[in-house]
């Protein structure tokens, strides 16, 4: 026991010590009070970044996906899934260098020393985040008010204030939370699989289409599509300061999920397709729904159940994610220091966590979400983009990392 608790003491100072070599002259203000607190497993950290991508992005994309694609929508996530693997393997290589709640924001400053850049870049994060959660919790809203009439102002102010005290209980708790709910999730893809398998011959229901399709223009503008329900990964990296050996399991927990989540994407997506006829499956809103809907109303009642909670999840861990990259922007001297103040108490970053709720419920209450989500991805493949360039620019300077901190193989560059 003594042993063990021996290691994780030495890997959270070789995480410091790495941390402050690769900075330089990069300056550190850490905002006063607790740090952080490293509860966070392997097993979690990969089922937290399986949830912040499972989700109700891939419970409304798919039908859209099957739209463009047609049968070989299966591909289309494989090729998205592809992409994203290239800013994965990126990411987790940073995150192994850098092991900071900063993520992207902390990664640019400590590699190009430039406090205007991680500003921006920071804030770029944070806004995603904001706009998703505040997306999620307008659609949950209005799932609601169909079932009651909720006054729309109470129904989010009521949603955002539950969602920023979990995520201010405790990494431990909340994270716990998220977890939970997305075995929920994952559950209701299975439930989909199971029913769609319950109908009997199901490959001979679906007429297989040729490997030529991987040309078809269809399969790639499905791939634009469902690169959005890969988009939470990234959010991962965020969760470093409080992960257990920081440098190895963030970025094995980065791949784990990602691998994770692409194979639940293609099967769910098979099952579907040969379940579902295309043109019913495309033009439905909820097409996941289709595949149970000869099960009863209770079958259909879940589904939509499942799918309020899948975007509840996805809010919460993006206002964890969005106050764990402010927390490390006030670290780095980026944002004012009081804001990334830890409490004693819960050991997480209150204020940040209030800051982004706050952001999220403004925009849920005032702005036309629609056009904001447009630029969501555009903005995060900036930001990946970003990624590429800061990763290539350390491995140029003078001591780039060696040894167990080029964990992903070299061709990813």
């Amino acid at each position: 026991m003594h042993g063990v608790k021996a290691n994780r003491m030495s890997s959270r100072a070789q995480d410091r010590s790495t941390d402050r070599s690769a900075a330089g002259s990069t300056t550190e203000s850490a905002p006063a009070g607790p740090a952080l607190r490293r509860t966070l497993s392997f097993p979690l950290l990969t089922l937290y970044g399986v949830g912040t991508m499972v989700g109700g992005g891939f419970y409304a994309l798919i039908g859209k996906v099957a739209g463009q694609a047609g049968l070989a929508a299966p591909l289309s996530f494989v090729v998205a899934a592809t992409v994203a693997l290239f800013s994965a393997l990126t990411l987790g290589s940073l995150a192994a260098r850098f092991p900071r709640s900063g993520g992207p924001a902390h990664y640019v400053g400590a590699v190009f020393r430039r406090p205007s850049w991680a500003t921006t870049t920071g804030w770029a994060v944070i806004a995603t985040g904001a706009v998703s959660a505040g997306t999620l919790i307008v659609a949950f809203v209005g799932f609601v008010q169909d079932i009651t009439p909720l006054p729309a102002w109470v129904g989010v102010s009521t949603l955002t204030l539950a969602l920023c005290a979990i995520a201010s209980w405790g990494v431990s708790e909340s994270v716990k939370v998220a977890v939970v709910i997305t075995l929920i999730e994952v559950g209701g893809l299975f439930y989909v699989v199971y029913m769609a398998l319950s109908r009997g011959d199901l490959a001979g229901s679906l007429a297989w289409p040729e490997f030529t399709a991987l040309a078809a223009p269809g399969v790639w503008f499905g791939a634009v599509l469902s690169f959005y329900a890969f988009v939470g990964f990234e959010d991962v990296v965020t969760m470093a300061e409080e992960t257990e050996d920081a440098s190895r399991n963030v970025p094995r927990a980065i791949l784990w999920s990602l691998g994770i989540t692409t194979g639940l994407y293609v099967v769910v997506s098979v099952v579907t397709l040969a379940a579902v006829p295309l043109g019913e499956l495309s033009r439905s809103h909820t097409p996941l729904a289709l595949v149970v809907a000869g099960h009863g109303r209770l079958a259909q009642v879940a589904m939509g159940v499942v799918s309020m909670v899948a975007g509840v999840n996805g809010a919460l861990m993006q206002i964890i994610m969005g106050s764990r990259i402010i927390h490390g922007m006030a670290s780095q001297g980026t944002a004012p220091a009081s804001w990334g103040v830890v409490s004693p108490r819960t050991q997480t970053p209150i204020r940040a966590t209030i800051i982004v709720g706050a952001v999220a419920w403004g925009l849920a209450m005032w702005f036309p979400l629609e056009s904001l989500a447009r630029v969501t991805s555009a903005v995060l493949l900036a930001v990946f983009l970003a990624m590429h360039i800061t990763l290539l620019k350390m491995r140029r300077q003078d001591g780039a990392p060696t040894g167990g901190t080029t964990w992903s193989p070299s061709w990813a560059w």
